[in-house]
């Protein structure tokens, strides 16, 4: 039986609950769900913000949840929906827009250069 370099077993395997690995094995960690729980975090920081009202926290909580919305698309976004959300955030919290800045530029979002001029014209609009 030729398997081109794989694994063949002529009967039953039992795994008890672990991995069975023919040829290569590739971990790798799922961008969006990296993304995704790091807005989650941005999200649990906002609700633990007691320097402002809950109407603003509520804003704020919107406001992030478009924004990873947006990034989700890739580089299908609208910079200017973006940069609009991002300027709110700024002038409720600054330093949760540091954060959500962080988050956007990070390696996950996949982003690059978009991101990065989108974040420094957010921090222009926020100062």
């Amino acid at each position: 039986i030729d398997t081109g370099g794989g694994a063949y077993i002529g009967g039953n395997v039992s795994l008890g609950g672990g991995s069975f690995i023919a040829r290569d094995q590739i971990n790798y960690a799922s961008p969006s769900n990296e993304l995704q729980a790091q807005f989650e975090e941005v999200i649990k920081q906002i609700r633990e913000l007691t320097n402002i009202d809950s109407l603003d926290r509520e804003d704020m909580e919107v406001a992030v949840r478009e924004v990873e919305k947006e990034v989700a698309k890739g580089k299908e976004l609208d910079e200017n929906f973006l940069a609009r959300r991002l300027r709110n955030i700024g002038r409720i919290a600054p330093d949760i827009l540091e954060v959500v800045l962080a988050t956007i530029t990070s390696p996950a979002a996949g982003l690059g250069v978009v991101a990065k001029k989108i974040a420094e014209r957010a921090r222009t609009g926020a100062a």
